[in-house]
């Protein structure tokens, strides 16, 4: 019987403090673990490199967000957050006419800052709905190649075959838990899709780096919003 009232007095409380958000700023924390892949553009990479499950590999981001709600429940967001995306290949079987005589595996890895924009909308008292673009500026871009059957790596080098900037779009819906009138976590289902240029070839292997990345993932925010005098 507590524990029935202890529920409905935190369901009480919850719903009291969703309807009593305002207009103003806000301040948070956002985490964005994901996996992601890339993709070729049509006619200039090898699609096999791009395909599959099995080339996906582990990113996340993370940093400091700022945003303003307004009376309408409508409200953008912005921050500044430091991003690792990437990809692998599947393996390449030996090539011994072009010198490889293992088998080899490709990796991927770009540090970026990212700029995000996003607009949200409150649906209910706690559901949310959220999009937008983001700006990138390119940290890094690392690639990796591992041969089976070789002791050690191959290659591993850093490189600036990517270019310098990139956008990407967003996409996310999810749920509000509110902690108290200032506070509140957000929980969505969230997806990016990163459009990244290259500006060279690789003098060795057999593809070009990753034109694009897709990434589909749990973005949490811890939202604060200062009180009121």
């Amino acid at each position: 019987m507590r524990l029935i009232i202890t529920t409905i007095l935190l369901t009480l409380n919850l719903s009291i403090y969703s309807q009593e958000r305002e207009k103003g700023l806000n301040f948070g924390i956002s985490i964005y673990p994901n996996i992601s892949n890339g993709f070729a553009n049509e006619n200039d990479t090898d699609s096999e490199y791009y395909t599959g499950f099995e080339s996906t590999k582990f990113s996340y981001s993370a940093g400091l967000t700022i945003g303003y709600q307004f009376e309408n429940l409508f409200g953008i967001t912005s921050g500044l957050n430091f991003m690792e995306t990437g990809d692998q290949s599947l393996l390449y079987a030996p090539d011994p006419m072009r010198g490889f005589i293992y088998e080899r595996q490709y990796k991927h890895k770009e540090l970026f800052l990212e700029l995000p924009i996003n607009c949200y909308k409150i649906v209910g008292n706690n559901w949310l709905i959220k999009g937008g673009g983001s700006l990138l500026l390119n940290l890094q871009h690392k690639r990796r190649i591992d041969i089976v059957g070789y002791e050690g790596n191959y290659n591993v080098f850093t490189s600036n075959e990517n270019s310098k900037l990139g956008v990407t779009c967003n996409l996310g819906f999810g749920y509000i838990v509110n902690l108290s009138a200032q506070q509140h976590l957000e929980i969505l289902p969230y997806a990016q899709y990163n459009f990244i240029n290259p500006l060279d070839t690789y003098w060795l292997g057999d593809s070009h780096p990753a034109r694009k990345y897709g990434s589909i993932g749990i973005q949490v925010n811890y939202v604060f919003h200062p009180k009121k005098e």
